[in-house]
């Protein structure tokens, strides 16, 4: 996936209901959930979107799932901070994001 520019509630929900979808077909299908969203090309979001996203974030995904979120070196400790325990993943560089989603023993990084 790859998020650009400011986004709207609508923008958001409809993502995510999509993104529900799909992640039920790969759930069914009894593969595991594997994400890399990048959002490098993406202008920071209002209070209210992070908001909204995070909330997505709590309903949609379950223990086990890897989500990798690439983002610019100047947004990651923000992104960090926002995500607080969530089981996600954020990284500079796609070579180690991809890594980490297709490395089943690597831990999450710090």
């Amino acid at each position: 996936m790859i998020g650009q520019g400011v986004w709207s509630q609508d923008d958001v929900d409809d993502h995510f209901r999509d993104l529900a979808e799909l992640m039920r077909n790969v759930r069914s299908a009894g593969r595991p959930v594997r994400i890399l969203s990048d959002v490098t090309s993406s202008s920071r979001q209002s209070v209210e979107i992070e908001a909204r996203i995070l909330q997505h974030h709590e309903r949609l995904y379950e223990s086990g799932d890897r989500i990798a979120l690439l983002v610019s070196p100047s947004e990651k400790s923000h992104v960090v901070s926002l995500l607080g325990k969530a089981d996600v993943a954020t990284f500079s560089s796609r070579i180690a994001a991809e890594m980490w989603l297709m490395t089943p023993d690597l831990a999450k990084p710090a």
